[in-house]
């Protein structure tokens, strides 16, 4: 038997993700939130395990998401080591969910790779900005969907 969900009829119009990166420089980690809308991930999990899954009732959940974000957003440092990323948690509110990772950090960001393609299997009019700190230095990087990795370098705020 096999069995067969209805594509979700998007709740909202538009398709956009957040992902905030900051570099912990004392503790040698990349922290990472990720900001979605709730029904987007539950069927990008859905899609992927071919079963249903719901945020408040589906056992490891918080493993399927990880290995989701692992999956679909790639940071690489200038070393060209790509980071492996640790569950934190989730923040849940009435229609987003604020995902935390975080992943050790040799070296440094600057010069390093970023491929974010978060939902694009989903969405041809999928965007997702990736704001990234660190210490004084910001940038920010924004994917659609045929994105592949982009360059991440940074600017001083004067």
């Amino acid at each position: 038997m096999v069995a067969v969900w209805p594509r979700v009829v998007a709740a909202h119009t538009f398709h956009a993700s957040l992902t905030q990166i900051e570099v912990n420089a004392s503790a040698n980690t990349v922290e990472v939130g990720i900001r979605v809308f709730v029904d987007d991930l539950e069927e990008a999990l859905t899609r992927r395990t071919g079963r249903r899954v719901r945020l408040g009732t589906t056992v490891g959940f918080d493993a399927l998401a990880l290995d989701y974000v692992s999956a679909s957003l790639g940071i690489e440092g200038a070393n060209g080591k790509r980071l492996a990323f640790s569950w934190i948690g989730r923040e849940t509110s009435v229609d987003v969910v604020w995902l935390f990772v975080e992943a050790p950090l040799n070296g440094q960001l600057d010069g390093g790779r970023l491929e974010n393609k978060l939902f694009f299997e989903l969405f041809d009019d999928q965007v997702n900005t990736v704001n990234i700190k660190d210490g004084e230095r910001r940038t920010t990087l924004t994917f659609s969907t045929g994105d592949g990795a982009k360059q991440i370098g940074f600017s001083v705020d004067s």
